[in-house]
């Protein structure tokens, strides 16, 4: 007994050894899983007596039959806060799932999602859309482009397509690639005259205005920054301390009079260019822009999880079931003329830096680029 004994200590002591060391682990793995779950949810009413889902997961190791419809979940968690990574890094958390062995991959539902919104800008008026605003299914990818603070699942739904399922997620920090993700809205990269163009642009719901920015070069590669306000494009002309704006048609030629500096449409068109040209930093008189000027060095970390579903139907053990639906509470009725989308449904997670080992999950490698 006393040697029993004296052997737990020393388990405890080591154990309690090594917890400080993955206390000082700086490497943000958000805990990730992905989980076979049955077709069909559970549906269960919340305190409103309002319906919703519950995705039960099923064994790891069901036998799948080459045909049949397969569902299966994503979920992570991403903390309010991660050390080590500056914001504008932790604007861009991307996380691409590629699944092989599943045909007609879908997006069923998700949780903690924002979902797309049809705007009518010159009406002022919003109104929730099919899917999305962060999730893209191509093919046999689906990417979800992750936000601080959030518990998400996603549901997907394909037809099996081998007796075997497995999957890559490959989760990267910081801006390495067009479009890029920043804390006021997107940058996309096109091409005009010869030269790259780079739009900045974000949908503000509460004011119902699409807010954009392009840096546009003509012939001779010079730019100029266009001021948009709903899709409306004017060139900026600024010696750094006088600002004015002059509307250009689908050309970005200028096409009309220089706007009116006491108007509304003035001071809006004045806060957006000075909103994008601060949040990267530029010079208000810059005629030179490149993929660095948005992207910096590309400096990003990639985490790599891998799962396998699937197999002799042998019985592993699952995690909780996944609930998605249940409405969020809310202070005060909705505006009607600036609708928001709800977040709905309730799921808990385990801590992060802990990799879900469940359906065979691994975290592959983790590389800087």
């Amino acid at each position: 007994m006393k040697k029993l004994l004296a052997l737990m200590l020393a388990i405890a002591l080591v154990a309690a050894l090594a917890l400080p060391a993955l206390a000082e682990n700086d490497e943000p793995i958000f805990d990730t899983q992905f989980n076979l779950v049955d077709n069909e949810p559970t549906v269960e009413y919340d305190e409103w007596d309002v319906p919703y889902n519950v995705w039960n997961p099923i064994s790891a190791n069901t036998k799948l039959t080459v045909g049949e419809t397969v569902t299966l979940t994503l979920t992570y968690t991403v903390p309010a806060t991660v050390e080590g990574y500056e914001q504008e890094m932790l604007s861009s958390i991307e996380y691409i799932v590629t699944v092989n062995g599943v045909d007609g991959l879908t997006v069923l539902e998700a949780y903690g999602c924002p979902g797309n919104q049809n705007c009518d800008y010159e009406l002022g008026v919003c109104m929730p859309g099919e899917g999305y605003s962060t999730i893209n299914v191509e093919g046999n990818t689906c990417t979800v482009m992750a936000e601080l603070n959030s518990d998400v699942t996603v549901v997907l739904r394909g037809t099996v397509a081998a007796e075997t399922i497995t999957a890559a997620a490959e989760i990267s920090i910081g801006q390495y690639h067009f479009p890029a993700y920043f804390s006021l809205g997107v940058v996309e990269k096109g091409e005009a005259n010869g030269f790259p163009t780079y739009n900045a642009h974000r949908s503000d719901f509460f004011l119902v205005q699409k807010r954009s920015v392009e840096f546009r070069a003509d012939e001779m590669g010079v730019y100029s920054v266009y001021a948009a306000l709903n899709n409306h494009y004017h060139r900026v002309i600024t010696d750094g301390v006088m600002i004015a704006f002059i509307p250009v048609d689908d050309n970005f030629e200028d096409n009309g009079d220089f706007i009116d500096a006491d108007t509304d449409l003035f001071a809006t068109l004045t806060s957006i260019f000075v909103e994008y040209m601060d949040l990267f930093g530029f010079d208000y008189t810059q005629t030179s822009f490149t993929d660095e000027s948005f992207l910096g060095d590309g400096e990003h970390d990639t985490f790599t999880y891998e799962f396998e579903l699937g197999g002799d139907g042998a019985p592993v053990e699952t995690e909780a079931p996944v609930e998605t639906g249940t409405p969020v509470e809310t202070e005060a009725p909705a505006d009607p003329s600036n609708p928001e989308v709800p977040d709905t449904g309730a799921i808990s997670f385990v801590g992060l830096g802990i990799a879900s080992i469940i359906g065979g999950a691994v975290i592959a490698s983790r590389r800087r680029k």
